[in-house]
């Protein structure tokens, strides 16, 4: 009986160490990054091979060796109130404030503003570089680099904000909290419900991963499709 128990606590570190690997090995997928500083992360974007940082705090910072080092890239009082940002396919990159929406075509050296008239919480772009705005009750649609805009609305008297999301077919997505979640094939000209299925009309979040994988993020639920939102799983 001793001798059993020996062998057992003997094995105990060896079965420490086998149940530890897989933890080991997924930690060392991650790498603790040098900065920048300025508090807590805003939204990260890359443009031209380089990485563009923003900093609760305030200034824009860039890597171009993959974050192991970063450089002051671009400050104003307007860059504290960072929301996101954002690079289409041609390398436009878009920022998301408090006050304004903001651009710049010299990856976020120097920006200039969008003449919105109202502030966007949430941005998408299509492959072709067509940038979709989310806007409350609407969304807003540019398809010359942000020079000008047009109005989208997925829902008549929507009240609410649009987060907004496009797949790599050129489906557009739109949904907001308690109004539901809608699909536009034909950019932004009509808009079709494709909530039906789902449990709720509560709103929080839509992307698109690999493509073509629809998410939605609702209330006390995530749902995700593969065909366009006709069915969710």
């Amino acid at each position: 009986m001793q001798a059993n128990v020996a062998v057992f606590f003997r094995g105990i570190p060896f079965l420490i160490i086998l149940l530890s690997a897989p933890a080991l090995a997924q930690e060392e997928d991650w790498v603790h990054l040098p900065g920048p500083t300025g508090g807590t992360m805003q939204s990260f974007a890359a443009v031209d091979d380089a990485i563009i940082a923003a900093p609760r705090l305030g200034a824009y910072f860039r890597s171009t060796d993959a974050g192991r080092s970063w450089q002051l890239l671009f400050e104003e009082k307007w860059t504290r109130n960072t929301i996101a940002l954002h690079a289409t396919s041609d390398d436009m990159l878009f920022a998301l404030s408090t006050r304004d929406v903001f651009r710049s075509s010299d990856g976020g050296a120097q920006w200039d503003p969008c003449e919105i008239g109202e502030i966007a919480l949430y941005i998408a772009s299509a492959t072709d570089g067509t940038v979709l705005l989310g806007l409350r009750g609407a969304v807003a649609v540019s398809t010359d680099q942000g020079e000008s805009w047009e109005r989208s609305y997925p829902v008549q008297d929507g009240n609410r904000d649009f987060k907004v999301a496009v797949d790599d077919a050129g489906n557009w997505y739109a949904g907001a909290y308690q109004t539901g979640l809608f699909r536009s094939t034909d950019r932004g000209a009509s808009w079709e419900s494709i909530d039906d299925a789902l449990p709720n009309d509560v709103v929080y979040s839509v992307s698109v991963s690999d493509g073509n994988m629809l998410h939605a993020g609702l209330n006390n639920a995530t749902f995700r499709s593969s065909d366009q939102g006709e069915t969710w799983e």
